[in-house]
Order: structure tokens, then sequence, then C-alpha cells
């Protein structure tokens, strides 16, 4: 893999002042210049963050920086765009509302849900999984920070885009506010939710953004990541059953997943019986094109099964995402065929 720095170029030098150097390494920079410095103009994801920054400074940030590939220069057609808000906490959830509904209108959001992969850097992160009007798939990562709160974890190395306040940086930061009950409370509404129906809901969504970016990981050849998302996976289809099953132990999901197969398996409802057997075969399957196809079969009909309540709320969601994720032509894997689930009345088909 060839890297792209950040470093501008003599050209571009002559006609730009030099970033501005803060604290951990961040810099000061457009998100125009920072694109062109690290030969990432061109990926559509960049036209998409160009937009979202756009209205985003409209709601009134106090700064923004890029994280991930994009921060680095090393994205590519299939890398997720990870932009980090610093906020005040009155306005977090006023901005994730109008972000949200922007989304909406310019794409169409396949997945979202709240983003526990990230560092906890003091807020909260969000995960979109949408697909563009030219049909291309693209995640999109919002995580806000709060101004005035103590951080837990650090950026570094990371461009700031944009401030709308000149004598702040969030580098800085060195309050030992906590953060406000109020925006505790809107953390956990996403979270953990109030009922079975909002859990069975929230698992699925982060299965459907899991497997996503497992197949982009097989695509491209990221083996040791993409056990890391088959891992995770699995611990979302367990967790399901736990939710089903009642269970209380403080075990991890795969901890508990040889339990929570058997208990599937002796169960009395035959659709159970044959997703424990459908799911323990995929404890041992390699990660690859197929078994996301695999998992999103049983996942998906795991809610169904359990809360019918959570899978009305995502059933369009899930077509949508069938098509332009497992149903790609860049799968290049044969249709997942699994046997009948012996309750024709559910008429439960692989989506």
């Amino acid at each position: 893999m060839s890297l792209k720095a950040h470093w501008p170029s003599s050209s571009d030098r002559q006609d730009s002042p030099p970033a501005v150097q803060h604290k951990n390494g961040i810099y000061d920079t457009s998100l125009d210049q920072h694109l062109r410095d690290t030969s990432q103009s061109h990926l559509f994801q960049a036209g998409i963050l160009r937009d979202c920054l756009a209205h985003l400074k409209t709601r009134g940030l106090t700064e923004a920086y890029l994280r991930g590939s994009f921060a680095s220069g090393e994205a590519d057609e299939h890398s997720d765009i990870d932009l980090f808000l610093v906020v005040e906490p009155e306005k977090l959830e006023g901005i994730y509302a109008s972000f949200t509904e922007f989304l909406k209108q310019k794409y169409t959001i396949l997945v979202s849900c709240h983003d526990k992969l990230v560092k906890d850097y003091g807020g909260t992160g969000f995960m979109y999984l949408c697909g563009g009007q030219d049909k291309k798939l693209f995640q999109f990562d919002l995580y806000m920070a709060m101004k005035g709160v103590q951080p837990k974890s650090r950026l570094f190395n990371s461009p700031r885009i944009y401030s709308g306040d000149p004598s702040y940086c969030w580098a800085d930061e060195d309050s030992q506010a906590q953060m406000p009950g109020y925006v505790a409370d809107f953390i956990d509404r996403f979270s953990v939710g109030d009922c079975k129906a909002d859990k069975m809901e929230y698992l699925c969504n982060d299965l459907m953004v899991t497997l996503a970016i497992m197949k982009k990981h097989i695509i491209r050849g990221q083996i040791a990541r993409a056990l890391n998302d088959n891992n995770h996976a699995l611990g979302v289809c367990i967790e399901m059953l736990r939710t089903h099953f009642e269970d209380k132990s403080v075990h991890t999901p795969l901890y508990a997943g040889d339990k929570m197969i058997e208990a599937a398996k002796e169960s009395a409802d035959p659709a159970f019986k044959a997703l424990g057997e459908l799911l323990e075969e995929q404890f041992v399957a390699p990660a690859s094109l197929n078994k996301v196809q695999a998992l999103l079969f049983i996942g998906t009909n795991l809610v169904q099964e359990i809360s019918p309540e959570a899978y009305k709320r995502v059933e369009k969601c899930i077509m949508a995402y069938d098509a332009l994720v497992t149903g790609a032509a860049d799968m290049k894997a044969p249709a997942y065929q699994p046997a009948p689930l012996c309750r024709p009345a559910m008429a439960m088909k692989p989506v």
C-alpha cells in the first residue's frame, strides 16, 4: 500500500500559509486544502464531506476535525468518512437531529445507530450507512465531543478543518467538568433504549453496519480486520439470543455463545432451533462474503422472531440494505440459501 502524506507540495506551499500547529500534532488547515494535499479530492466521499461540513457550520459548531483514513491521507473508495465535532453540550441534540435530517434529504439512510466501537473521547458517536444518488454505498461516522467537559481521550495528528472560536482548541481543553445529566440521558436513549424492541432494533442496525465493514475489509484483503468484524457480528447475534432467553450473566457475548446456541437448539420453537443450528455453523466458518450474507439472514430472522415490532421498524431498511450491500455485484459470492426454518406460516426467506 502506498501511503500519502499530508504535507503540501512545493507548489501548494507557495499559495497557502503554513499550517498552525497545536498540541498532540493537531494542525489547522481547510478541508479543501487537506484533500488537495493528500490527493483525495477525486474520491466521491470528498463531495459528501464538503456538503456535510458546510451544513454543520451553520448549526453552531465550535470545531471540526478529520479522523481515520481521510485524516491520514490513505482513503480509498471504500473508506468511511470520520468527522469529529466539538460542540457545546446544550447544542448536541439539535446538531444530531439537524445532521440526520440533512442526510435523509440528500441520501438514503440504510442504517443509523449509536457507535459503541469508536474510542470514547467524552461525548458520543453515531454511524450512518447510506446510499448515494449514484447508488454508491458510504459510511459516515460522526463523533461529537463536548466543549467545557473533561475529555476521556485525545485526538492525535488530526487536521482541524473548522474553528468557530479562534481562542479555543479542544486539544488544550483542561476542564474537570463532567458530562451534564441531560447529555447522558440523550446518549442512553440511543445506546440502551427503553424496551426489548428498542434493543433489538439497535442490535439489528449494529449487525448491518458491522457486516458492511466486514465486506469492505474482505474485498480489500484485510483479513485480520475482517476477523475482528466477524467476531463482533457473531457477538451481536448471540446478544440477540441472550435478549430472547433473558440471560443476565455478566459474560461477553462470545463467552456466552455456546450456552445460547444450546438454549436455541433445545427450544420448543422450531424456528429458534433452526436458527441456532445455522448460527452454530457460522462459529467455525471463515470470514467470507458468503458469511456476510449468512449472518445477515440469521440476524434479521432472529429480530423477526424475537421482536416483530422491532422488525417492522427496520424491515424497509433491511430490504434497501440487501440491495446495496449483500446483493451488490461486488459480492462475488453465491447467494446464501439455508434450509427452510420449519415454519411455513412465517414465510421467512433470505433477505
